[in-house]
């Protein structure tokens, strides 16, 4: 499948490619948004940019397909498929093909493109001769290098967005009670092999980035040498952020609302509001004394959060077309992530608001805030129970909260500043 749309009318810098396993969206999902970020940047340096986005079978829904930019040279969806896997469910026989995979395939691609994408990719790379290639993930980083030759080695820059090798190993032991002795290992050698990707591109990519400073300096300890840089999330500040006349988000509702929102095909927003129900909600219900609900916003929640609808002060919302109504009427938003990497754009887009957030260290890590500034911070049932009471009780914390939020994204998260830095670095 192939999208064109022709560029007139505009000065041709450099030719650029943007590969993608995400579709550049504003309004889209986390990773969907931080693409749109970086195509927005390599726009204020080229007007000849061609989009490629690898498709892995049934990820691209065809609503997204549709808000493809158009302002692009050309936009190409290619198929791809990844080529180390196992589907054998016998005994034993996941962990000895990963160990096969490992020992005798080390060398084999990781991502490789289908028959007719091949083709359509390397007549692209042939007609076009790009001088600068940018792989959003690291997926795109791999296919890349494949296709890198003696005659075609323009400056490759390899967005890892956080540091997939860190989620596998936070996730693995988070879940390695539950897990058997055969599933432990295959996730440890998954996690050792992501670890070895990373490394590779860390090796051959001319610029890697990452979304956070802490990412930043756990890269560059393993390869001093590497050019590493931190382009953080961000969000986009404008009239819709701004409160109504009258204050919905005010303490002094007889309703608060506590406020998740997240894609909820995504395990570890799955994990976190799961947790927080089970764990942080029993102590809030005992503890205070007046009226609450937990609205939960994301798209595609799977069963075992659409039973969180159930309890009495929870309402699961699905996904919704505009997040602004529910920001506006939330006392506080939540981020009780247990694992995960990178930095999560929940907390800007709530801090963008003026929504106070409680979030776990993990859940705010990367983000340079400051715990009763302009963030609660809290890694217990209990202290998390209590951060959350504090701000439906105390409207000047809830307040101070808020605006110190606000402030911290508008110098350091909008997305005029975030892209003006990545401008600056790719310039040629």
């Amino acid at each position: 499948m192939e999208k064109t749309t022709k560029k007139k009318n505009k000065p041709v810098q450099q030719t650029v490619f943007f590969i993608t396993p995400h579709i550049p969206l504003a309004s889209g999902r986390g990773s969907e948004q931080r693409a749109w970020q970086h195509l927005q940047s390599l726009q204020t340096l080229s007007s000849n940019i061609h989009l490629i986005i690898l498709d892995w079978g049934q990820r691209l829904e065809k609503d997204k397909v549709a808000n493809i930019p158009t302002s692009l040279a050309t936009t190409h969806i290619l198929k791809c498929q990844a080529s180390l896997s196992s589907t054998s469910s016998l005994p034993g026989a996941q962990l000895i093909g990963r160990l096969w995979q490992q020992l005798f395939h080390a060398n084999k691609p990781f991502i490789q493109l289908t028959g007719h994408s091949h083709l359509a990719f390397i007549a692209l790379i042939n007609e076009q001769a790009p001088q600068q290639v940018f792989s959003f993930k690291f997926q795109s980083g791999l296919l890349w290098q494949q296709y890198r030759t003696n005659n075609s080695q323009p400056f490759h820059t390899v967005d890892f967005d956080d540091i997939e090798s860190i989620v596998m190993a936070r996730q693995q032991k988070l879940n390695r009670k539950q897990l058997g002795i055969e599933a432990n290992l295959i996730a440890k050698l998954a996690i050792r092999q992501q670890r070895e990707f990373e490394n590779t591109l860390l090796k051959q990519a001319d610029l890697v980035l990452v979304c956070s400073e802490l990412d930043q300096q756990k890269l560059k300890q393993r390869q001093p040498y590497a050019q590493v840089d931190y382009i953080p999330n961000a969000v986009a500040i404008t009239d819709k952020n701004k409160k109504p006349t009258q204050n919905t988000n005010a303490t002094t509702e007889t309703m608060q609302h506590i406020l998740f929102v997240g894609t909820m095909s995504f395990q570890p927003n799955q994990l976190a509001i799961i947790y927080f129900c089970q764990h942080v909600l029993p102590f809030i219900e005992q503890q205070y004394d007046g009226s609450f609900t937990v609205d939960i916003v994301g798209y595609s929640p799977p069963p075992e959060v659409q039973q969180l609808d159930k309890l009495a002060n929870v309402s699961v919302k699905g996904g919704v077309d505009s997040v602004s109504d529910y920001y506006h009427q939330a006392s506080l938003a939540i981020c009780p992530i247990q694992f995960g990497g990178g930095t999560r754009i929940k907390i800007l887009e709530a801090m963008s608001f003026a929504c106070p957030v409680v979030s776990t260290t993990i859940g705010a890590e990367g983000i340079d805030v400051n715990h009763n500034h302009d963030i609660v911070i809290a890694d217990t049932p209990q202290q998390f129970a209590a951060g959350c009471i504090s701000l439906m009780k105390d409207h000047k914390l809830n307040s101070h909260i808020g605006q110190q939020g606000l402030a911290l994204v508008s110098r350091d998260y909008s997305d005029r500043s975030v892209q003006k830095k990545l401008s600056k670095l790719l310039a040629p």
